[in-house]
């Protein structure tokens, strides 16, 4: 148990270092591109990404879960995966760059075609890393995988601006993103250097009861996080995309962030406790409880704070994105939470249900998206979108607290009240803030902002003992 303790605080302290330095480093990267790179071409780039990103799944096949949860494989195994995965990556950047024409007529837009041919490069890259990426993480390399995570983000950054600067325009984001991705492997292969061998068709059996559900899990996640901006792109125009993708991308990075700190953690360390449920949900039902109250505060500050973020981080051309950001920051507290279930469904061998969970949470954003396209306005997705988001919520707990640790649904309300009323109580005292305010944009109301978000969360992790201000 002492060992779990120290494995989970390291990977979480070394994780959170490098995560919350990035935050720092993205703001700064995003703001400068965001004033030298059009809104329309932001949404091109959103376009190629979300497709991009499916096809990556395509060629994960779930395996990195797979790897880090099975403890038989051996040497001959690994370098037949890895074999496995450069075949695919392969097949599917060949398959990509074929599609690249039809894709564009589609979108009724040409620079797609030669951002699609670039973009291509990451998906070859982002297949042969599946495999060392894994072994890092099974090998809880927390540290390491920090440093590497956050230096990459900078050198990548850099040469974006250097490109915008240079007027590469759209190209600069597409160099950002193949630099990053091509470094990311660069430093996993030199730290596990694995051997190019023949294909086995007994090691691809040992991950693949395991990776298949994850697989099909990690399709239906990707449609249910990212069918909206496909379909954004195809009903409206690309700067109405790029004004929704930048609110969505805002909204998302303390979800991502935060969610990040915990995700990579949970699965290599949990697992060594998954044999005893009750352990289990004692260990959950803390995480939830400290990652509730930081969620649910931070909803109601990004809530009342858009306008001024917005103004911050992209400048006067963004203003069509605050309210989208606004709307879309309300159920920014229920999506962080939902962000600690896959590891949960993995370390509990639960893929199956894992499943089903996902294909319901599909249904509800479907249906979501849906209604908000038929209504016809950004405002009106963005509302429906964090409606689905609360409908996912209540799906997947009840199954896992049902399901899982045998509990009755309504104990997931007990075990995140807190956060719940210090999210309101966080609410209710940036509401009267803000009627001291009547600019549109101010400074000081947002410095006045963060100071309360920090205040509050700060004194009551200090009053509930899950913070020691002298260490």
């Amino acid at each position: 148990m002492n060992n779990f303790k120290r494995d989970f605080i390291s990977g979480v302290t070394y994780t959170a270092i490098a995560k919350y330095s990035g935050i720092f480093v993205s703001i700064i990267i995003t703001s400068i591109l965001a004033r030298l790179i059009a809104p329309a071409d932001f949404g091109v780039i959103a376009i190629a990404t979300v497709i991009i990103m499916f096809i990556n799944l395509l060629t994960d096949l779930g395996f990195g879960p797979a790897i880090i949860q099975n403890d038989e494989l051996d040497e001959t195994d690994i370098s037949s995966l890895f074999t496995f995965t450069i075949l695919i990556g392969i097949i599917v950047a060949a398959l990509f760059i074929a599609c690249a024409h039809p894709i564009s007529r589609f979108y009724d837009n040409e620079i797609l075609t030669p951002v699609i041919y670039l973009l291509s490069i990451n998906i070859f890259f982002a297949a042969i890393n599946i495999v060392p990426n894994a072994l890092l993480l099974k090998n809880k390399a927390f540290k390491l995988i920090s440093i590497r995570t956050l230096s990459f983000q900078i050198g990548a950054g850099v040469v974006a601006i250097t490109g915008a600067f240079s007027g590469l325009g759209i190209y600069a984001l597409v160099l950002q993103a193949i630099v990053y991705c091509i470094g990311i492997f660069a430093f996993n292969y030199y730290k596990f250097p694995i051997k190019i061998s023949k294909i086995s068709y007994c090691a691809l059996s040992k991950v693949i009861g395991f990776s298949t559900f994850q697989f099909l899990s990690n399709v239906i996640v990707y449609f249910t996080k990212n069918l909206d901006k496909l379909v954004v792109g195809k009903y409206f125009n690309l700067a109405q995309l790029g004004y929704y993708e930048k609110s969505y991308r805002l909204m998302l990075m303390p979800v991502e962030n935060i969610s990040y700190v915990f995700g990579p953690v949970m699965q290599p360390v949990f697992k060594d406790i998954s044999s005893n449920i009750q352990i289990l949900y004692d260990k959950y039902k803390k995480l939830l409880r400290v990652i509730s109250l930081i969620s649910f505060p931070l909803s109601m500050y990004l809530f009342f704070a858009a306008q001024d973020l917005i103004y911050v981080f992209y400048g006067n051309n963004w203003i069509p994105a605050i309210m989208p950001f606004r709307l879309l920051s309300a159920s920014v507290g229920f999506l962080i939470l939902l962000a600690t279930t896959g590891p949960l469904y993995q370390v509990t061998n639960n893929v199956r249900i894992m499943f089903l969970v996902c294909l319901i949470e599909g249904i509800w954003s479907l249906i979501a998206l849906t209604t908000g396209i038929t209504l016809g306005s950004l405002n009106y997705v963005a509302t429906c979108i964090s409606i689905g988001i609360v409908a996912r919520f209540l799906s997947s707990f009840s199954i896992i607290y049902i399901k899982i640790f045998k509990l009755p649904f309504i104990t997931i309300f007990k075990d995140i009240s807190n956060g719940i009323a210090l999210g309101a109580l966080m609410g209710s005292i940036l509401y009267l803030l803000h009627l001291c305010f009547h600019t549109q944009f101010s400074l000081l109301r947002l410095a006045l902002d963060s100071i309360c978000i920090f205040i509050l969360i700060t004194s009551v992790f200090y009053k509930m003992r899950l913070l020691n201000l002298k260490n």
